[in-house]
């Protein structure tokens, strides 16, 4: 009987090693945003962001996020 678990255990971990080579690429649009490219040589690009979590346990925030480019 333990054999036969082993054995099919075996199976199903091979099976399952192999399932991500079936599975086919896919992708979405490009995401639209307003962000304006890439700042020209010289300039500055400051962004800042605050971020949350909201759960049934309670709040947590993140902030400021500073990007500086």
């Amino acid at each position: 009987m333990m054999r036969f678990r082993a054995a099919s255990m075996t199976a199903a971990l091979l099976a399952l090693a192999g399932a991500p080579s079936l599975a086919w690429a896919q992708g979405g649009p490009p995401l639209m945003t307003d962000d304006p490219g890439t700042p020209d040589p010289g300039t500055w690009e400051v962004n800042v962001a605050v971020t949350g979590d909201l759960t049934s346990a309670g709040r947590g925030y993140e902030l400021p996020v500073f990007d500086v480019n």
